[in-house]
């Protein structure tokens, strides 16, 4: 459905795949530090602020 909307919004869904067959381990990792780690960073912060928040409200 949304993939659906999306290409009936913006009439063509473009990617850029580097086939696992040519990317290298270095690549591999760096992407995957990229996109796990930096996930995860938002989520531990964006947790901690929005466990503050309830204390207040609860206070």
């Amino acid at each position: 459905m949304a993939v659906t909307m999306g290409k009936s919004n913006f009439w063509l869904i473009e990617c850029n795949v580097l086939s696992p067959l040519k990317m290298s381990e270095e690549e591999w990792n760096s992407t995957m530090r990229t996109n796990l780690t930096g996930t995860w960073l938002v989520a531990k912060y964006v947790v901690h602020i929005c466990v503050m928040q309830i204390k207040e409200v609860q206070s």
